[in-house]
C-alpha cells in the first residue's frame, strides 16, 4: 500500500489514491507495471537457473538448444548484427547482395548479375524466417481445425527514407569508405511508392472476391512452366510447408497475382527489389531481436521469445514445484468457482432483463479449461523431444544462425500449433505468451497462467484470499471475458431497460474499443467481487489489519493497474475510475455518493474518455 496517495480523494481519483506512489517506487526503467514486474522477477530468476543446467538435463536436445542459445547471445556483444545475417542469407546461390556487390574492390556496381536472381523463389525462402509482406503477404489461420495458408497481396510497406539511409550508411562504411548516399535510399523509396501505388490499384472490388482453392502444395505443379511459373517456385521454396500434411491454400487478389507473375522485370528493377528486400529484411531480423544489446537480461527475453517451453519447465523445476502442491488446487478453486459466479450472475441478468445471452459465450464458459503454467499435459521427456525434433544443433558460438533457425522454428509451431491440444505453442500473432500476462486461447477454450505470474504481488497459495481474489481472480475474470457481452452487462447499473435501449448500446459497444475495455474491467471486477464474498462468507475480513474488507480489496486489485507509463497511466486511470462510478459495492465500500446517470447517456457515458 507504499502506493498509496492519501493526498487525493478516493472517490473522485481513484487511480491517483491508490496509485499515486506507485512510479516513485519503481524506478528501474526495467518494468513499468504489476504484470511486467513479475515478468521482470522471472526473468532475473532464468538469469541463474539457464547457466547452471546439470549434465542431466543437458544431455536432452531441447536443453542443450536453450543452453547453447543463451551463451551464443551473450558472447554476440559487440557484433556488427546486419553484416552477420547478410553473411549467412543471400539473394541467391553464389550471388552477392547488389549493396554489398558494388563495394567489393574491383566490382563494377552495374554489372550485378540481376538474371541469377529469382526473385520468388527467395521470397519464399524468406517466409521460412516470418519474412513476407513483399509482393506477396502469406497468412496461416485455422478453420474449424484445419490449417489454412492464405495468399493475398501485400499491405504497404513503410520504410521512411531516412531509414533507408541510414540502414546503407551503417552497412557501407564498414565495407567502404565511401558510404551510400542520400540518392540511394532516394531511389529506393520511390521503389516503395510505386509498389505501394502497385498494391492500391489491384484493391479488390466487388466484382474482384473470391478465393482459389489450391487443396495442397503439389496443385502448384500445373504452374511449373508458363507465366505463373514464379508462383510455383515460391511455394516449392517455403520450407516449413513440409512440416504439416494437409495444408489448404487460398488465394485472393486474383488480378494481382495474374500481373506480377505474368510482368517482365528489368535488371534494373530486379536490383533495386534485391535491395529494398535486403532492407526490409533487416528490419524485421532486428526487430524480433528487439533490443541491440546482448547483456544477461536481454538475452534471456530473446530465449524466452524463442524456447519458451524449455524455459517454463526450468522455471517449474527450480522455483514453482516447490509450492504446486498447494498451488495448483488452490487456483483451480479460484478458477471454478470465478465460471460459477459468473455463470449465476448471466442467469440472473436474464431472467430480469428478458434476453437471452449470447449462446456461444454460456457454451464456452460451460467447457473452459485452465492451464497453469502452460505445459503439456504429457511432459515426458520423448514427447517435448518431439516438439522440438526439427531444431538442428545450435552453436553455442554463433547468434545469428541460431537466431535464424529459431525463427524457422517458431515457423512451423504456427503451422502445428493447432495440433496441440492441451498447451498453446507460441507463434508471431500471440505474442503475449512469451511474457507472464494471463490470456485467452479461443480455438482450445483455454486461460493460460503463465507460471512468472504466479508470485508476489500477484499470488501465493499462503497468502490470505482477500489478496488472491482481488489480484489473480480479477486478472483471471478479465481474461474469462474474452466475449466482451459479458461484461457489458455489469457496465449498466440496472437490467430494468427496455431489450431495445439494451440491444442499441451493445451495437454501440461493439463499435468503440474504449468502451469494450471499461465493459471487461467492469465486469470482471464484478465478478471477483462476487465470487469472492460468495465463497468465503465467514472470513472476508481479515485479522492482521483493522482496515475493512471491502476497501481492502478494491485497493488492492487497483495495484493491477498502477503504472509509470504516461499513457497506459491516463487509459488505466480512467478503467479505475469508471470502476469506482458502476459498481455499487465499491460505493458502498468508501460511503461514495452515487452519480446519478440518465438512462439516456448510459451508452455515451464512456465516450468522455479520449485516450487514443
Amino acid at each position: 500500500m507504499s502506493s498509496r496517495d492519501l493526498t487525493k480523494n478516493l472517490c473522485d481519483n481513484f487511480y491517483q489514491q491508490a496509485c499515486g506512489k506507485w512510479y516513485k517506487h519503481h524506478q528501474s526503467g526495467n518494468y513499468s507495471s504489476v504484470e511486467e514486474l513479475v515478468d521482470y522477477q522471472t526473468n532475473l530468476k532464468l538469469i541463474k537457473i539457464v547457466p547452471n543446467m546439470d549434465d542431466e538435463l543437458l544431455k536432452m536436445d531441447v536443453f542443450n538448444h536453450t543452453f547453447n542459445y543463451y551463451q551464443s547471445c551473450l558472447k554476440a556483444e559487440g557484433s556488427d548484427p546486419m553484416l552477420k545475417y547478410l553473411e549467412i542469407i543471400k539473394p541467391g546461390q553464389n550471388l552477392e547482395w547488389p549493396i554489398l556487390w558494388r563495394l567489393q574492390e574491383g566490382v563494377d556496381g552495374n554489372g550485378w548479375p540481376a538474371e541469377q536472381f529469382d526473385v520468388f523463389a527467395f521470397l519464399g525462402q524468406l517466409v521460412d524466417y516470418g519474412f513476407e509482406n513483399i509482393l506477396i503477404r502469406l497468412q496461416i489461420e485455422e478453420k474449424f481445425g484445419d490449417t489454412n495458408i492464405l495468399l493475398t497481396k501485400p499491405t504497404n510497406n513503410t520504410l521512411d527514407t531516412s531509414t533507408m539511409v541510414d540502414i546503407m550508411e551503417k552497412l557501407t562504411t564498414e565495407q567502404s569508405s565511401s558510404p551510400m548516399s542520400v540518392a540511394d535510399g532516394t531511389e529506393l523509396a520511390l521503389l516503395q511508392n510505386s509498389l505501394n501505388a502497385m498494391y492500391k490499384i489491384y484493391e479488390e472490388s466487388p466484382g474482384q472476391q473470391g478465393k482459389i482453392l489450391f487443396e495442397s502444395k503439389e496443385d502448384f505443379g500445373e504452374f511449373k512452366s508458363g507465366p505463373f511459373a514464379g508462383f510455383y517456385r515460391y511455394i516449392k521454396n517455403i520450407g516449413i510447408l513440409d512440416a504439416k500434411k494437409n495444408i489448404k491454400f487460398y488465394v485472393s487478389d486474383v488480378p494481382y497475382f495474374d500481373h506480377i507473375f505474368s510482368r517482365h522485370w528489368t535488371d534494373g528493377e530486379k536490383k533495386d527489389l534485391c535491395n529494398f528486400i535486403m532492407l526490409n529484411l533487416l528490419q524485421y531480423l532486428l526487430k524480433d531481436k528487439g533490443t541491440s544489446g546482448h547483456s544477461e537480461l536481454e538475452c534471456i527475453k530473446e530465449v524466452r521469445h524463442k524456447l519458451d517451453l524449455p524455459l517454463t519447465f526450468l522455471y517449474y523445476l527450480h522455483v514453482y514445484k516447490a509450492t504446486e502442491g498447494k498451488a495448483n488446487p488452490d487456483i483451480t478453486t479460484i478458477f471454478r468457482q470465478l465460471v460459477d459466479s459468473l455463470t449465476q450472475l448471466l442467469t440472473q441478468f436474464e431472467n430480469k432483463s428478458g434476453l437471452p445471452f449470447n449462446a456461444e459465450f454460456k457454451a464456452d464458459l460451460k467447457n473452459i479449461s485452465i492451464n497453469v503454467g502452460n505445459q503439456p499435459r504429457n511432459v515426458h521427456n520423448s514427447h517435448i523431444k518431439r516438439l522440438f525434433a526439427h531444431i538442428p544443433h545450435l552453436q553455442p558460438d554463433n547468434f545469428y544462425i541460431n537466431h535464424l533457425q529459431l525463427l524457422r522454428h517458431r515457423m512451423i509451431t504456427s503451422i502445428r500449433r493447432f495440433d496441440y491440444r492441451t498447451h498453446v505453442m507460441y507463434s508471431p500473432d500471440i505474442s503475449i505468451g512469451y511474457s507472464s500476462i494471463p490470456f485467452y486461447e479461443k480455438y482450445r477454450n483455454m486461460l493460460i497462467l503463465p507460471l512468472g505470474l504466479l508470485q508476489p504481488l500477484i499470488y501465493h497459495p499462503n497468502l490470505h484470499d482477500i489478496f488472491k481474489w482481488s489480484t489473480l481472480g480479477f486478472l483471471m475474470a478479465r481474461n474469462i471475458f474474452h466475449n466482451y457481452d459479458a461484461g457489458i452487462v455489469y457496465y449498466f447499473p440496472s437490467t430494468s431497460m427496455e431489450p431495445q435501449f439494451y440491444r442499441r448500446c451493445i451495437h454501440r459497444f461493439h463499435n468503440n474499443t474504449k468502451a469494450l475495455g471499461v465493459a471487461r474491467n467492469i465486469g470482471a471486477a464484478a465478478v471477483a467481487y462476487h465470487a469472492y464474498v460468495q465463497n468465503h462468507p465467514n472470513h472476508l475480513q481479515p485479522d492482521f489489519t483493522t482496515m475493512p474488507w471491502r476497501q481492502l480489496f478494491f485497493l488492492n486489485l487497483a495495484q493491477t493497474f498502477c503504472t509509470s507509463d504516461r499513457q497506459l497511466r491516463k487509459r488505466n486511470s480512467f478503467y479505475l475510475q469508471t470502476i469506482a462510478k458502476r459498481l455499487p459495492s465499491f460505493r458502498e465500500a468508501f460511503q461514495c455518493q452515487a452519480r446519478d446517470i440518465r438512462t439516456e447517456d448510459m451508452c455515451t457515458f464512456v465516450y468522455d474518455y479520449d485516450f487514443l
